[in-house]
């Protein structure tokens, strides 16, 4: 608790501290009662604690705040302060009452469960980037997985009814497959489906859309393109694949089955053209390549 007086130059001086004050700023009681605050507070500090007390003195009425002081090498310290003005009109005399109470403790105990929320809350937020990267890859590949690309084709249905936008799709099946894991086992296979994996995932443009669509199924989502562009795309993919060497197997072949998406076309429509054309494909000997229009 402390009382200062407030003089005719407007200066104000310390009349009256506790001794848990005095402890505080380990300073004699001569330095405290009956000097002016200027004394021991910089000028930067008693600016900041004057104008506090004229606001206090001018409104006639309580003030809370909180205020920090450096006193010494263990950092700075905290205090909750209330002043009240005593005005003494019949003798001319201002005063401030003021009581202080120390929250250092506590607000470095905030701090510290602050930086803790804010370290368990990065924690939270990567570990769900995380599950939402689990969610929408496969597995083994690293590509999207089937129910992300579920969502990319509906969201193209959209875009292709609304902007007209040229959308296309190559539905791709590695040839005998099935004799890869037969002959060299299934621990060969998917050492293939990676290699494969890669090697689309080179062979396609940034903004196009590659995933594992099942098995050794592969679909990729071509934007802005025609039935020329996507044919030369088709072309460019299965001849990397031809001239590939692959782990083990060596050389293996793709079918590729491709359709445009159409306005006004539900997702079932275009998938299943890319389906059939798949189908012609394996049917016309496979390593081939067809549309369907």
């Amino acid at each position: 608790m402390f009382i200062v007086r407030q003089n005719k130059d407007g200066v104000f001086i310390s009349e009256k501290i506790n001794s848990s004050l005095k402890k505080i700023f380990n300073l004699p009681e001569e330095h405290f009662e009956g000097v002016s605050l200027k004394e021991f507070l910089d000028e930067k500090t008693y600016l900041e604690v004057s104008n506090r007390y004229k606001k206090c003195i001018n409104e006639n009425s309580p003030i809370s705040y909180e205020e920090k002081y450096i006193i010494d090498n263990t950092g700075p310290r905290y205090w909750n302060t209330t002043i009240l003005p005593i005005i003494d009109k019949e003798n001319d005399i201002v005063r401030i009452f003021g009581i202080s109470r120390e929250i250092t403790q506590l607000k470095r105990l905030n701090e510290s469960l602050e930086n803790e929320v804010k370290k368990r809350t990065q924690e939270l937020e990567s570990a769900l980037e995380k599950i939402k990267e689990i969610s929408i890859t496969d597995k083994l590949t690293g590509l999207y997985n089937r129910h992300y690309l579920d969502l990319v084709l509906e969201d193209i249905q959209k875009i292709v009814n609304r902007h007209d936008i040229k959308y296309g799709l190559i539905l791709l099946d590695i040839d005998d497959f099935k004799l890869v894991n037969d002959t060299y086992g299934h621990n060969i296979g998917d050492i293939l489906l990676k290699e494969f994996s890669l090697l689309l995932k080179n062979s396609i443009r940034e903004t196009d859309i590659l995933g594992r669509w099942g098995g050794e199924e592969f679909l990729i989502v071509v934007s802005h393109t025609s039935k020329e562009a996507i044919l030369t795309l088709a072309n460019h993919i299965k001849e990397k694949i031809e001239k590939h060497s692959f782990s083990k197997v060596n050389k293996i072949t793709a079918s590729l089955g491709i359709s445009l998406v159409k306005k006004n076309e539900d997702v079932n429509s275009f998938l299943f053209r890319s389906d059939t054309a798949l189908y012609k494909a394996k049917r016309n000997g496979k390593n081939t390549i067809e549309i369907e229009n």
